[in-house]
């Protein structure tokens, strides 16, 4: 997890936090990538 500009980046997470996520609706804000180089770019165009 790093944090750029305000932006929480979540990457490389187990699929059972994921679904937790998913389940607490936090992934509508939260950016999840598997790949940290996605995740930056995401994390950069807000």
């Amino acid at each position: 997890m790093k944090q750029l500009k305000g932006a929480l980046i979540v990457y490389s997470i187990p699929s059972s936090i994921g679904k937790i996520f998913e389940l607490t609706r936090l992934d509508k804000l939260i950016t999840m990538s598997i790949d940290l180089d996605e995740a930056v770019d995401k994390a950069m165009t807000y």
